[in-house]
């Protein structure tokens, strides 16, 4: 559990209940960076996520490298899959 105190409270919170998202659709300053702030997140026990996936820059690496804990697919890859006969 993490506590924030201020002059007036003191908040607890569990930090499992949090997840920070990245979205692949954003061009970003680069993979050691993305490492760097979910190794970060993971550390003080948050969950990171990337959003939209499939729509932009970095693709796979993306995906191999952080190792989220939960990936969105962005919905141009999955619109109409339910109609598909295959």
């Amino acid at each position: 559990m993490l506590s924030a105190a201020g002059p007036d409270m003191i908040c607890k919170f569990d930090p499992a209940k949090l997840m920070f998202e990245f979205t692949e659709g954003e061009r970003m300053c680069g993979v050691p960076q993305v490492l760097r702030i979910t190794g970060s997140c993971r550390a003080r026990g948050f969950a990171t996520a990337i959003n939209d996936f499939g729509t932009g820059y970095a693709g796979l690496r993306l995906l191999a490298e952080p190792e989220p804990d939960m990936l969105k697919l962005d919905m141009a890859l999955i619109r109409g899959a339910a109609l598909c006969s295959v």
